[in-house]
């Protein structure tokens, strides 16, 4: 039974079982996650969240803030933090952005219980894992294209898992945790391109700790929700007839931080138009063509990237938020500013005379000879085809299916990580503090109790 085989791995796993590889990937999506929060702790959408909470004496820390709070509001409004700039990372398993709901989870939760890092980052991987394998189970791009998204629905599967792990749920319990976050997993993936697709792994943060809590207290659900007719896979993913058998994806055997791995963002964007970014950015560097030099780009996307953000992808934005997934804003930014970081993903840049004249140039359109699958690797490292005209030269063209941090392109290393890190701490902390944190936080194994060193992580 998938219930029992999925509570039966978070009860056994030890972090001793995760391989030195699996655990040094972990950590670096643990510095990631808080890495990108910690961008956003001024961003509009993390601001109201916090205006939502009360300030506690004693609690766990909000990221990039002064106060703390209540472990499941700290949760929420730091899991809100690591999606607002859609910086976060990338399961290659399922599509979905785990890490934003699971890593607020397990920090918050393993603050208030003074936990040893080590405790925390073993709940990170157990939930990390549970979350990968039941997104790939349903599987997850057939659940995206129902409308559901899996940064909600699949995270705060792993968010409750985690939880149970540091709560040491066991049997009985640890299922009816699983049943009650069943019934709180939600997130529409038509609010792509909106503050409240933030809201969903802020959402699956809080909730999977209060699933776990409740469970731990003698709260009830079904203890086989993942089995049988109206399961969660039912739900998730119709097959035609109530309680079709679904096979889970086996957990642990590899981890999904050992194979295929799991990608870093290299850019603050939908990773569906990445595929768009690398190429134009090899043009830009390779040629130093000026924005006046651009004749048009027409960019030809797989239908899985094409349809994931379809919402917003073939027009032009009306706000910084909806350019994250604007193929015309990548290309136009690109090519006047030669950078796509977090600075280019901003109103100031979205005024840019220039960007605003280049948005009409670009085509968008679905690539010939493909069609929509339900595999992951269309969607996170879509082939491509970009054709680019320039004043006085012949048309230029390209196929691009490899982007750097993910496994195509090549994992970010700990040293791109410490980057990614520092650029997007720098707003807030000064050099010295940023790598305090640093080193903290990559030697999270050796810390004897998370609650002593969570004060790191409040505004500098």
């Amino acid at each position: 039974m998938n219930t029992d085989e999925i509570c039966s791995f978070v009860e056994k796993f030890r972090l001793a079982d995760a391989s030195s590889y699996a655990r040094e990937q972990a950590i670096l999506h643990i510095i990631d996650t808080i890495g990108v929060a910690l961008a956003a702790s001024s961003d509009p959408a993390t601001q109201i969240a916090l205006r939502q909470v009360e300030p506690k004496p004693r609690g766990a820390v909000a990221w990039g803030q002064e106060q703390h709070y209540a472990t499941g509001d700290a949760a929420w409004v730091n899991g809100i933090a690591a999606h607002a700039f859609d910086f976060d990372d990338t399961s290659m398993l399922s599509g979905a952005h785990l890490s934003a709901g699971i890593v607020p989870a397990v920090i918050a939760l393993g603050e208030q219980l003074g936990v040893p890092g080590a405790a925390i980052l073993e709940a990170y991987i157990v939930g990390h894992e549970v979350a990968e394998k039941v997104g790939a189970t349903l599987p997850s791009m057939e659940s995206y294209a129902r409308g559901w998204h899996g940064t909600a629905v699949h995270a705060e599967i792993g968010s409750a898992a985690g939880a149970a792990k540091l709560l040491g749920l066991q049997g009985p319990a640890l299922a009816q945790a699983f049943g009650i976050a069943a019934s709180l997993a939600s997130g529409i993936r038509r609010n792509t391109g909106s503050m409240t697709t933030a809201l969903h792994s802020g959402n699956a943060a809080s909730n999977g700790i209060i699933a776990a809590s409740l469970a731990r207290d003698g709260f009830t659900a079904n203890p086989a929700i993942f089995d049988g007719p109206a399961s969660f896979f039912d739900a998730f993913c119709w097959r035609g007839e109530p309680g079709a058998p679904i096979a889970l994806v086996p957990l642990g055997r590899p981890l999904g931080f050992e194979d295929p791995g799991v990608g870093i963002k290299p850019y603050p964007m939908g990773s569906p138009l990445f595929s768009v970014a690398e190429g134009m950015l090899a043009w830009k560097h390779e040629l130093g063509f000026r924005p006046e030099d651009l004749v048009s780009v027409k960019c030809a996307l797989h239908p899985n990237a094409y349809e994931v953000e379809g919402v917003a992808t073939t027009r032009a934005p009306q706000n910084a938020m909806q350019a994250k997934y604007s193929v015309p804003y990548v290309v136009a930014a690109i090519s006047v500013f030669g950078a796509l970081g977090l600075e280019q993903f901003s109103e100031t840049a979205l005024a840019d005379p220039e960007v605003n004249r280049i948005i009409p140039l670009v085509e968008v359109g679905q690539l010939e000879g493909t069609s929509w699958t339900s595999g992951v690797g269309q969607e996170v490292e879509p082939p491509t085809r970009l054709e680019l005209r320039l004043q006085g030269r012949a048309p230029l063209v390209k196929m691009v299916n490899k982007v750097r941090g993910y496994p195509g392109g090549g994992l970010f290393t700990v040293e791109e990580t410490r980057r990614k890190f520092f650029d997007c701490v720098r707003r807030i902390w000064p050099r010295d503090r940023a790598e305090a944190a640093l080193e903290t936080l990559l030697g999270i194994e050796k810390i004897g109790q998370w609650r002593k060193e969570a004060e790191l992580l409040q505004r500098g």
